[in-house]
């Protein structure tokens, strides 16, 4: 499987954050406010999402193999920001092929091939600290919830090809923005041309969530299982998820990493990088999972309420 470069995957990020720092703007140059650190007014988000990702897990109800493969995902979020607050909706989806390294065999193929889907609910709600925040930094602190289902098909496994399963989490979040506003305008002097670089609103974002109530919805140690079905009054979920059980217990962490530009209309562009990786354990069916991904977020600015 041919690995996929790192050049490929930022150079066009690179080419495109110079080509909106050179973007020529009306020559009274006006630096648009900072959503994380005006305290004067709200200003509300709807963003949309677009990254490539890496997929590595294991399931020991089915197999102990480790699963690894590149996917895309696609997010929509709404936004509302302050110094003091913050609050975000995001809907997920990803979509991974994922393969398995198996050890040589003349009886089954030596490599499976997966298909892994990913829908995934997350929301928080920040509160700001004026104690320890400033005009550089800005800090908030506050409860978070994941909820992710994840769909896995495997045909090489026969009768245990489809895994479900739905992991929950209550999480502790911690939301770190450094100010890195351009004040002056600058020129970069290349070879062959220059780049005149405007003033620019930038802040670099870190945000942590740690797993505080983590719940799992899983089978047992085997998918492969004769649930009972009586006529029509079996329903076909009910028949899927007859031997399935809720358990809290494993963690779950997150990492977000995000570079973000506001534009002059209001607007704002980002790259960024997330990490997540859980554990739900069991005495034979644990479920282990890390997802990095990296990509651009674009939001379009729709309200901004003053405060009074």
């Amino acid at each position: 499987m041919r690995r996929i470069s790192l050049h490929t995957v930022f150079l066009p990020f690179l080419f495109l954050s110079l080509h909106l720092e050179s973007f020529s703007q009306k020559s009274e140059q006006v630096l648009v406010p900072s959503a994380s650190f005006d305290a004067s007014a709200t200003r509300e988000y709807f963003s949309g999402t677009f990254a490539t990702g890496l997929v590595s897990y294991r399931d020991f109800a089915t197999s102990p193999l480790f699963y690894t493969g590149p996917g895309l995902l696609l997010t929509t979020s709404n936004h509302s920001r302050s110094a003091t607050r913050e609050q975000i909706l995001d809907l997920r989806f990803g979509l991974f092929t994922a393969f398995g390294q198996a050890p040589e065999s003349t009886v089954l193929s030596s490599i499976s091939t997966a298909t892994y889907t990913s829908m995934q609910v997350y929301y928080h709600y920040l509160f700001g600290s004026n104690k320890y925040s400033s005009d550089m930094w800005n800090f908030k602190v506050g409860p978070s919830l994941v909820i992710t289902q994840n769909i896995r098909l495997n045909p090489g496994l026969f009768n245990n090809a489809l895994g479900l399963e739905n992991i929950s989490n209550l999480m502790a979040t911690g939301l770190v923005t450094r100010d890195m506003t351009r004040k002056r305008e600058r020129q970069l002097n290349f070879y062959l041309f220059k780049v005149k670089l405007k003033e620019r609103r930038r802040e670099l974002r870190v945000q942590m969530n740690a797993g505080l109530l983590n719940f799992n919805f899983r089978p047992g140690y085997a998918y492969a299982y004769d649930a009972e079905i009586i006529g029509t009054e079996t329903h076909p979920l009910q028949w899927i998820f007859a031997n399935y059980k809720w358990s809290m217990n494993g963690w779950r962490l997150q990492t977000h990493i995000e570079w973000l530009w506001y534009l002059h209309n209001g607007n704002a562009f980002s790259l960024f990088y997330d990490w997540d990786a859980l554990h739900a354990p069991g005495r034979h069916e644990a479920f282990q999972m890390a997802t990095h991904s990296a990509g651009f977020t674009y939001y379009f600015e729709r309200k901004i309420r003053r405060k009074e």
